[in-house]
């Protein structure tokens, strides 16, 4: 039973985003799985009693992304849950991704700024995750994140494409309109690569067809390869 638990949460966190703040016009408690998606989160939350043994927290920040969403927290909910995991001895590794992903809009935008840059990094990208990239795209509108990204290339163009390569994916269950909408924004901000990736995520590939015959001419050669 402990086993078959692990093995849900697992498989339902690799599915999902871990992007708590997003719109829940899909009512995730409605769920039929939702009871066993919970007990399953609840298990891997609870603080093992003996030392040394499997150590659950390993997907902390994926079972409290499900216990938040399917359990269908409040916002204040929530914050107590991430609160209560950073104190233990042994924080999720991405409890700082899930924190971004679960705030609001201001508080997201409070807590980016006080995010320093990682030695010999020239943008903070990499260090948000992709659950608060996907945030940052469907609550907070994106603005920041593309400008982010746009400054970013014109410094370090290998490390800000490599980053465009995690950002699609990040959003890669949104519907065929709203990706289209967003790769345009990426295009005209000069994010050939996010816009080129983004489309190709789309179940009708008609837009990214017509996109690769319109590539800047630099970056036809490569992402052709």
């Amino acid at each position: 039973m402990r086993r078959l638990a692990i093995l849900v949460v697992i498989a339902t966190a690799s599915m999902a985003s871990m992007a708590v703040g997003q719109t829940r016009q899909d009512k995730p408690s409605a769920c039929s799985h939702a009871p066993a998606i919970m007990a399953a989160a609840d298990f891997l939350l609870a603080e093992p009693a003996k030392f040394p043994n499997f150590w659950r927290d390993r997907f902390g920040d994926d079972a409290a992304y499900l216990k938040i969403r399917y359990g269908d927290l409040s916002h204040a909910e929530g914050l107590a849950l991430l609160a209560d995991l950073e104190k233990r001895s042994h924080p999720p590794l991405r409890i700082v991704e899930l924190r971004l992903a679960h705030a609001t809009t201001p508080e997201r935008a409070a807590m980016l700024a006080g995010i320093q840059p990682q030695p010999n990094a020239n943008s903070i990208v990499p260090q948000l995750g992709p659950s608060a990239w996907r945030a940052l795209v469907t609550e907070d509108g994106g603005d920041w994140l593309l400008g982010e990204v746009a400054r970013w290339q014109t410094s370090d163009g290998y490390n800000a494409w490599a980053a465009m390569e995690g950002i699609a994916p990040a959003l890669a269950d949104l519907d065929d309109e709203a990706k289209s909408r967003f790769a345009k924004r990426a295009e005209d901000a000069g994010l050939w690569r996010l816009a080129l990736r983004l489309r190709a995520t789309q179940d009708d590939l008609a837009d990214y067809v017509a996109y690769l015959d319109r590539l800047p001419a630099a970056a036809e050669k490569d992402a052709r390869a």
